[in-house]
C-alpha cells in the first residue's frame, strides 16, 4: 500500500502526466497535487486544454480577479467555474463573451 501511495504522489505532482491526463480526461485535474494545483502559470496551461480545471485549482486562484480575467480571455467557458461574486463583474463577462 505505502509504495502505491507513493506511486500515486509521483504522479499526481508531476506536470507533463497531469496535462497529458487532463486531456484524456476532463475532471483529472482535481487529482493533481496541491502544490500544481497552487501554480497559476501551470492552472493557466490546464486551462487550455481544459476550461473545466479552472473549478479544480487552489483557493486563492479562484479568489483572484486578476487570474480569472486572463483565464477567461484563454477560454470564455471559465466563467461557468468561477465564484459566483464574478459573475456579476461586467469586465469579466465581456471579456468570456468575447472569447
Amino acid at each position: 500500500a505505502d509504495a502505491l501511495e507513493y506511486a500515486r504522489a509521483v504522479c499526481w505532482g508531476n506536470k507533463e502526466f497531469v496535462l497529458m491526463t487532463i486531456g484524456k480526461l476532463a475532471n483529472a485535474f482535481k487529482y493533481a497535487s496541491k502544490e500544481l494545483q497552487c501554480d497559476p502559470e501551470f492552472v493557466m496551461e490546464t486551462i487550455n486544454i481544459r476550461s473545466e480545471s479552472y473549478h479544480y485549482a487552489s483557493d486563492e486562484i479562484l479568489e483572484d480577479r486578476d487570474f480569472l480575467m486572463k483565464a477567461v480571455k484563454v477560454d470564455g467557458l471559465v466563467l461557468e467555474f468561477c465564484f459566483e461574486e464574478f459573475i456579476h463583474d461586467r469586465e469579466i463577462v465581456w471579456e468570456a463573451v468575447k472569447h
